[in-house]
Parts: structure tokens; C-alpha cells; sequence
């Protein structure tokens, strides 16, 4: 069997929802991990066209005893309120020292739709800190797309010395899941406002 999967009617996702730093995310998890002798897990929670699923999965392992994962305390309604239009996040960990964050879905503000895929990865084993970190969107009209990192987000700053997107004490190292959510919810929206007059229109609105 290539994996096992808990979805639907019988899972319905970790009784534990916190908003922790990713190192102490990662610490939770592997507590759990160790409790239900497993190596790895991968929990994926999916908003789509306000129907919202959860799915937890392992690789090549069966879970013994209860499933006492930590999920990040990400907020359906916040979500749609803030524009996200399709949104899945995928939360993967390992017993080696790997915690993957990956987004991706629809986010649209004044009629601007954004295609949007993120991947951050922090190697907790090796100590080499981020080992990835991806930040993309495609404006659907167009077709024009835009890259960059966390890091360059969370470094942003207005004419002031203040962050532009981030919390005054945020830093790609500490900051939790909700808190990457946050941020690159704050990037999106700017972008898509800048965005509502396509290249060589006419007529702004």
C-alpha cells in the first residue's frame, strides 16, 4: 500500500488547532508522530467554493492508537472575508527534521483573480534553516505572472522604515503558519489592487 489516508465522515482533522512557530509546530507533530509510530504525516485542509475538507496522510505506514496532530488555527470565515477564493494548505512533516508548508488556490480583490502557489520549507534536521521558499502568483486575465519569496515579502518596508505586509517582529525563522497566511494575504491584496488597470487600458476604474 503506497499510503494511508484519513478523510471524510470519519476524520474530520486534528482536534488540535494552535498557532505556533514552525519549529514549535514541528516539535508538536512529532510528539504525535511518536505516539502512533509513524515517521511522517501529511495534512492537507482544503477551501473550495465554500465547501471545506480535511485529509491526513501517511506514506508506506498505518497509525496505531489516536491521531493527536496539531494543525495550524486557520479560519474558513477569515478566509472567504479576506478573498480567497479556492485555498488549500498542505502541512508536511517528517521525523528527520522537515516541515513543508505548501499553498496554493484563487485569491481576487476588485475583480483582480490571482492563481497562487507558495511553498516554504524549514530543515529542522540538518540545521540549515529554510531550505525553500516560493512565493508565486499568475493575474488570470493576462496571463502576467509574479515571483518572489517570504523572506522578500516579509522585508518589505514603506516609506517609513515600517513593514509594509508584516508584523513589526515577524522574521522568516519564528513566524507561524496563520502568521505566513497573514502576510501573503496582505502581499495578494496590494498586488491585485495595482493590478485592476491591466497594461494599456484606458479607462480606470
Amino acid at each position: 500500500m503506497a499510503d494511508t489516508t484519513r478523510s471524510g465522515q470519519d476524520y474530520t482533522g486534528p482536534d488540535r488547532r494552535k498557532n505556533l512557530p514552525t519549529m514549535e509546530l514541528w516539535q508538536e507533530n512529532i510528539r504525535a508522530l511518536n505516539q502512533c509510530s509513524l515517521s511522517n504525516c501529511q495534512m492537507r485542509y482544503a477551501l473550495t467554493s465554500d465547501e471545506l475538507t480535511f485529509l491526513v496522510r501517511f506514506e508506506n505506514e498505518i497509525p496505531v492508537g489516536r491521531l493527536n496532530f496539531v494543525f495550524p488555527d486557520v479560519d474558513k470565515d477569515r478566509l472567504v472575508g479576506d478573498g480567497w477564493k479556492r485555498f488549500v494548505l498542505t502541512v508536511s512533516i517528517t521525523d528527520e527534521g522537515r516541515l513543508s508548508v505548501d499553498l496554493w488556490g484563487r485569491y481576487e480583490r476588485d475583480s483582480v483573480p490571482l492563481d497562487i502557489k507558495g511553498k516554504f520549507v524549514r530543515d529542522i534536521g540538518l540545521g540549515i534553516g529554510v531550505a525553500e521558499d516560493v512565493v508565486s502568483f499568475v493575474d488570470t486575465r493576462n496571463g502576467t505572472t509574479e515571483d518572489n519569496t517570504l523572506q522578500q515579502i516579509l522585508d518589505t518596508k514603506l516609506k517609513s522604515g515600517e513593514p509594509k505586509y508584516a508584523r513589526k517582529d515577524d522574521s522568516v525563522s519564528s513566524i507561524s503558519v496563520e502568521g505566513m497566511i497573514a502576510v501573503l494575504t496582505r502581499y495578494f491584496k496590494d498586488s491585485a489592487v495595482r493590478r485592476r488597470v491591466l497594461p494599456g487600458s484606458q479607462n480606470p476604474t
